[in-house]
């Protein structure tokens, strides 16, 4: 029995040797292993999308109202500083830019310090006091106007036919996104020179 045993071991042992080497030479190689692409789920709808974005290929082609506001320049990036109309990023409400009667003002200021130093500086220093103390408005305003009695200037700008025609493209854009859904309120008044109580009647 014992001899027969090791006879079938003897048999069986090359024979499984040789199986297991054709089985190798037959098995695919896999390759290196591939690390699955991260991907985030699309904001408009359920496609996968590569990590790091937010729209899939078609979702990003749909423009809305808030893709232009995305790129509307910002309170101090403009291209016309010195007096320009526009909305804000909701196209709630309309913000009108003046940085020429700011920068004239300054200016008048600056010459009024030059004439009367001690006057403009006592003022200045009066307002600066009423800001931290918490004054009314109307003390406030007269401290405001003290100021501005030391200045000449007006708080005034010349325009041109370019600039007050590109105003007027202005407006008119802030007028239609403010009237975007009332649109009977962007419509001119028949009677402008009217009060609200007189078109009323």
């Amino acid at each position: 029995m014992t001899t027969a045993l090791i006879v079938l071991l003897g048999t069986a042992g090359p024979a499984a040797i040789a199986a297991g080497t054709v089985l190798d030479h037959l098995t695919t190689d896999p390759g290196p292993t591939r690390t699955p692409p991260a991907l985030d789920t699309c904001t408009a709808c359920p496609r996968p999308i590569p990590r790091g974005t937010n729209r899939c290929s078609h979702h990003l082609t749909l423009t809305t109202p808030t893709t232009e506001t995305q790129t509307m320049p910002t309170k101090h990036q403009t291209t016309n500083p010195g007096l320009s109309i526009r909305t804000d990023e909701a196209w709630t409400r309309g913000i009108l830019r003046a940085d020429t009667i700011r920068y004239n003002t300054i200016l008048d200021l600056a010459d009024a310090y030059r004439e009367d130093p001690n006057g403009v500086t006592a003022a200045l220093a009066a307002l600066a006091d009423a800001l931290i103390n918490n004054v009314t408005p109307e003390e406030r305003d007269a401290l405001v106007e003290d100021i501005d009695d030391t200045t000449t200037g007006d708080a005034t700008t010349d325009l041109t036919l370019h600039h007050a025609m590109r105003l007027r493209d202005e407006l008119d854009t802030v007028i239609n996104r403010l009237g975007r859904f009332n649109p009977k309120a962007t419509q001119p008044s028949p009677h402008p020179n009217l009060t609200e109580h007189q078109r009323a009647a």
